[in-house]
């Protein structure tokens, strides 16, 4: 429970990093690349050779990677601790649980005009630019959690006077006057929806009206990020499902603190990016992994933003619905912030449906559990956050999945920019070896029809590839097959690849043998491996055993 880890956690000498937290992904073996297991503050262990790193035996700058990405780790745990305090005091009434949130602010207060002003790169005067954390980002998300931490602990008597003008004055404002400036140069982002949070509560916390209203109504502040979303069809507008939870995971402290604190403003547009993605829900509770997206899923880590949303709409049916389905969230801020009890009812299965301006189309047969879905990507790049995946294709056959998605796994690894990014790692077509172009537009939508439970989208681009024009359509039928016809014209000759990502053993009626790994095109083919080719003009087959049975294409 959480008040058994508060009580473990009394038991630990309190230790503020006076140091600036780096990049928390360092925190690995630099030999072995594993997450290296902790000692002490100063000792760090490679849990493959049981090598330990410290000050005197190891390089400079090795060390220096080491330790700022513990010191990350240990800012970003001090500041869920501050808060997680602050709820188990509020839970209980125990002074102690109080008194940790106190020590913690106080430290930060003494140190945090201490640490230097720079981002990762070493720049002072970036948007990413912050004191306590590599980036600006990570500074907002601590921040958050400290002002929560702050407003908790309010009346427990155990921050004197000067204590608490030292906190507000030290720490809270001088973090958020560093992240208010930072608005119009992020703009419309996923980041700004956090430091308009950080800013609304810590502005809250020391009385500063003025930036509290600014980071709600001014250009590019909560409600307007909030305005942008209704203009893409209530998907976040990089076109991928795990920035538009993660925007509403940003949103949610400013509308939570609005609601409590009495401020009332239209914020419809958040319900209804809570209620757009259950339109192309996978038959597992999954989201569909477009772009830069990890694994998003309502049986797993999206259920405490559909617990938090339920309670800002008042026990609203259709956000609570979800929860009904697949169970309740069980996160401290799911619970806290959440309701105790929710409506029943209000879920209904989703059927197939188009999303003309993120350019997402779902196409279904059958009950979703069990169901045969294609989905298309059609829609723009989607910014920094985008793959070159034009008309790229995932299936799921019998509730199990037959073409998948590349999703991504993270931003160091050099898998993400030399393969997850690049067309070939997206069912899709590719050619000559190269990665299509980046696309701000969709591709133009020619059919998408709905009859006796079967459905068809045709779309076409000729933008990907100059020179080409590339058709894809996809229909599934009432009885739960697929069907897909890509045509591809151009008057130049090329070679042209077409994709297919199968998940599961697969098994054909073609004779294969073995080939060398290279198709001389190098980038993302120099990331294929255990080759096999066969050469035909006729018809064939490939049969793909997944949990649901096989599925032969």
């Amino acid at each position: 429970t959480l008040q058994t880890e508060m009580d473990q956690a009394l038991l630990e000498t309190l230790h503020v990093p006076t140091t600036k937290g780096l990049d928390g992904n360092g925190y690995r073996c630099p030999d072995h690349g594993d997450a290296l297991d902790t000692i002490d503050a100063d000792h760090h262990q490679c849990p493959v050779d049981s090598h330990i790193y410290g000050p005197s035996n190891t390089d400079p700058d090795q060390y220096a990677a080491i330790l700022g990405a513990y010191n990350s780790i240990a800012h970003r745990d001090l500041s869920i601790e501050a808060f997680e305090m602050g709820v188990a005091y509020a839970l209980t009434g125990d002074t102690a649980y109080a008194q940790r949130t106190a020590d913690i602010l106080t430290a930060y207060a003494d140190l945090y005009l201490t640490y230097p002003l720079n981002d990762k790169k070493g720049r002072t005067d970036s948007r990413q630019t912050s004191r306590v954390l590599s980036q600006s980002l990570d500074e907002a998300r601590w921040l958050i959690h400290l002002a929560r931490g702050m407003d908790l602990i309010r009346g427990a008597g155990v921050l004197d006077a000067a204590e608490e003008e030292a906190v507000k004055e030290q720490l809270l404002r001088p973090s958020a006057e560093l992240l208010r400036g930072k608005r119009v140069d992020y703009g419309y982002h996923n980041i700004q929806c956090w430091l308009n949070s950080a800013v609304f509560l810590a502005a809250l916390q020391v009385d500063d009206f003025e930036a509290a209203h600014e980071a709600l109504y001014a250009q590019y502040g909560q409600l307007d990020q909030l305005d942008k979303a209704e203009s893409t069809d209530y998907v976040w507008f990089e076109g991928s499902f795990g920035y538009h939870f993660f925007a509403v995971r940003g949103m949610l402290p400013t509308m939570l603190a609005m609601r409590r604190a009495g401020i009332t403003a239209d914020s419809t547009d958040l319900r209804e990016m809570m209620l757009a993605p259950l339109d192309v829900i996978q038959p597992d509770g999954s989201f569909p992994m477009l772009n830069d997206t990890a694994y998003k899923s309502l049986a797993t880590n999206v259920k405490d933003l559909y617990e938090m949303v339920v309670a800002v709409f008042n026990n609203d049916q259709a956000v609570a619905a979800p929860l009904i389905n697949y169970g309740r969230g069980n996160t401290v801020e799911g619970i806290i912030y959440g309701l105790k009890d929710v409506q029943q009812g209000g879920w209904n299965e989703p059927g197939s449906t188009n999303l003309e301006v993120p350019g997402v189309a779902a196409l279904r047969s059958g009950a979703l559990a069990t169901q045969t879905m294609a989905m298309v990507d059609y829609g723009p790049h989607g910014g920094d956050h985008g793959h070159y995946d034009k008309l790229g294709l995932s299936l799921w056959v019998g509730g199990a999945p037959v073409i998948r998605e590349a999703g991504h796994n993270g931003y160091t690894d050099p898998w993400y920019r030399g393969w997850y990014q690049r067309t070939l790692a997206h069912s899709t077509v590719v050619r000559d070896g190269l990665d299509q172009s980046v696309l701000d537009s969709s591709a133009d939508l020619l059919r998408f029809h709905r009859s006796f439970g079967s459905t068809l989208l045709e779309v076409r681009t000729d933008q990907a590839y100059p020179g080409t024009t590339m058709q894809r359509l996809v229909l599934t039928t009432a009885n739960q097959r697929m069907v897909d016809l890509y045509e591809v014209t151009g008057a130049a000759e090329h070679t042209y690849d077409y994709v297919l990502h199968l998940e599961g053993a697969i098994t054909t009626s073609l004779s294969l043998t073995p080939t060398a790994n290279d198709l001389g095109y190098g980038g993302a083919y120099s990331f294929l491996s255990n080759m096999h080719q066969a050469v035909t003009d006729q018809d064939f087959e490939v049969t793909v055993q997944t949990d649901a049975g096989p599925t032969t294409v």
